[in-house]
């Protein structure tokens, strides 16, 4: 189901939602183009057929957290230092968790919560690389006054528009009866490199707490020894932007409806 939205990211008016019956639409024939021995979360394809996949820190020992496919294998991007899983967090990648090619450089989202365990401080940040030096020409970093312990930043877009320069950044919370800020989507002005939230603790981010994932005809549960099987729920998660700007998509990852709202 597709809810519309006469909400703007950029503003504070009020919400409207317009229910749109959902059609099929044929996307062609599928056909591997790569296999990979670690799980890849996204990937983004240049104008001149670059390809760049991110692996994030997911307890399976990957030796890199963005690579660029060279010849059919993945090798660490841009250099093996910026790689590395020791040293200092607000100077590598932590654990990549989506890139975006938009207006010739590469976006590069690092969250902050390796094995989506404990926060690193200095982990969550965003990097823009410059392709054809294939050096990192800005760093925007996330402190603790704009993403408490709960957040975590998985998906995001960039969008150029006459008003500015902007990220937007969904924040996929793993939802517990505690959990006080749900899901949202994490603005960010790349120019002033202003933050703010839109849509926390909104419907449209938060799954239904009744939701149950079935996969391969089974209820997917969160199973813990000594403790009653519960239901795995997960805040806002994909997005993406409408062929010309104007709507941002979203979902959660526990949820069958997808929103948008107008940029």
């Amino acid at each position: 189901m597709l809810l519309t939205s006469q909400y703007n990211l950029r503003t504070n008016n009020t919400m409207t939602l317009e229910k749109c019956i959902p059609t099929n639409q044929s996307f062609g024939k599928f056909e591997p183009v790569i296999y990979l021995q670690y799980m890849p979360t996204n990937l983004a394809l240049t104008s001149d057929d670059r390809m760049f996949v991110c692996f994030p820190d997911f307890g399976d020992d990957n030796p890199f957290s963005l690579a660029e496919i060279i010849c059919g294998k993945p090798v660490p991007y841009p250099n093996i230092k910026l790689n590395k899983r020791t040293g200092d967090p607000y100077k590598r990648f932590v654990s990549v968790q989506s890139v975006n090619y938009y207006g010739g450089l590469l976006w590069v989202l690092d969250t902050r919560r390796p094995n989506l365990q404990s926060p690193i401080h200095g982990g969550p940040k965003l990097f823009t690389i410059n392709l054809e030096t294939n050096e990192v020409i800005d760093i925007i970093y996330f402190g603790q006054d704009i993403i408490d312990d709960s957040v975590y930043l998985n998906d995001f877009k960039i969008l150029y528009t006459s008003t500015g320069k902007f990220a937007f950044i969904t924040n996929s919370t793993i939802v517990e009866p505690s959990t006080k800020n749900i899901g949202g989507i994490l603005v960010v002005n790349l120019e002033t490199k202003e933050k703010w939230w839109k849509l926390r603790n909104d419907y449209s981010v938060t799954p239904p707490r009744e939701f149950k994932a079935i996969v391969e005809g089974r209820y997917m549960l969160v199973r813990e020894r000594g403790q009653p099987d519960k239901p795995w729920l997960i805040a806002s998660d994909g997005i993406t932007l409408s062929h010309n700007g104007r709507l941002v998509y979203y979902c959660p990852v526990s949820s069958r409806e997808l929103f948008s709202v107008e940029t």
